[in-house]
C-alpha cells in the first residue's frame, strides 16, 4: 500500500515464511482476503493482518492453465467470483476471442483443482468491428457505476469496455506515455487509475477524472 502522493510505501505484506513463487498478475480483493493469481492462474489467498509477515494463505490451482496464460484478476462482489483475464489463448476454440474467465472464491478447504468457466467471450468479429481486435488483456476492473468490464491491453495500448453478454460498449487509445499499462481500477465518479510497469524497477500510477483517458493527438 502507498501514500495517496504515490511516492511512499506506507504498508506492506511478505508471505513466509516459505517461498511462494511464481509470475503474479493480478491482484484482487473480496471484503475478506487478497488474491493473487499467477501466470498460470494459480491463486494464493490470505486476510491481512497487523504484521507484515502473512503466515497463513492458501495456494490453489485452477484450470486456468488449460485455457490461457492469465493476466488481470477482479473480483464481483455480485456473482462472488474472481475473474481472470486470458493474456494468451492457447485454447484452440477461442483463439483470438476476448476471453474472461470466472472461478469460484476459493475457500480454506478446497484441495481440488478449481473449474474455470468463460464469464466474458468476445468474438474476433466483434472486436474487428469496434476497431479493438487484437487485444491481448493486462488487468481488467469493473466500474462501481455501470455494469461494464474495463480491460487494458498494454501491448496494443488500449482500453476495451465490455458487458456480460461479450458486446463491446466502447474502446480507447491509450497515450504514448503508457508503455506498459498492466493495472487498472476506476472508482466512483469515473476516476480512472492505470499503473505502468517499469523498466527499471519503480511502478508509474496515473488519474484521469473520467473513464477513458485522452488518446494521442
Amino acid at each position: 500500500r502507498i501514500a495517496d502522493g504515490g511516492d511512499e510505501v506506507v504498508e506492506r505484506r511478505v508471505l513466509g515464511p516459505g517461498a511462494v513463487l511464481g509470475d503474479f498478475e493480478g491482484l484482487a480483493w473480496d471484503g475478506r482476503r487478497f488474491h493473487l493469481t499467477s501466470s498460470t492462474g494459480t491463486l494464493v489467498s490470505f486476510a491481512p493482518g497487523a504484521e507484515e509477515t502473512v503466515e497463513t494463505y492458501t495456494v490453489r490451482r485452477t484450470g486456468a492453465s488449460e485455457i490461457c496464460e492469465v493476466e488481470g484478476l477482479v473480483y464481483d462482489p455480485t456473482s462472488d467470483r474472481l475473474l481472470l483475464a486470458c493474456k494468451t489463448v492457447t485454447h484452440r476454440p477461442w483463439r483470438d476471442h476476448l476471453v474472461v474467465l470466472e472461478v469460484a472464491v476459493p475457500a480454506a478447504a478446497d484441495t481440488a483443482l478449481l473449474p474455470v468457466r468463460p464469464r466474458i467471450l468476445v468474438s474476433p468479429d466483434a472486436l474487428e468491428a469496434a476497431g479493438a481486435a487484437p487485444i491481448s488483456p493486462s488487468g481488467i476492473t469493473r466500474a462501481p457505476d455501470d455494469d461494464g468490464w474495463w480491460v487494458v491491453a498494454a501491448r496494443q495500448r488500449r482500453i476495451v469496455q465490455v458487458d456480460d453478454d461479450g458486446r463491446v460498449v466502447d474502446e480507447a487509445r491509450l497515450p504514448s506515455r503508457h508503455e506498459q499499462a498492466e493495472g487498472i481500477a476506476i472508482e466512483r465518479g469515473a476516476v480512472l487509475t492505470l499503473v505502468d510497469a517499469g523498466g527499471n524497477g519503480r511502478a508509474r500510477i496515473t488519474r484521469y477524472e473520467r473513464p477513458d483517458p485522452p488518446g494521442d493527438t
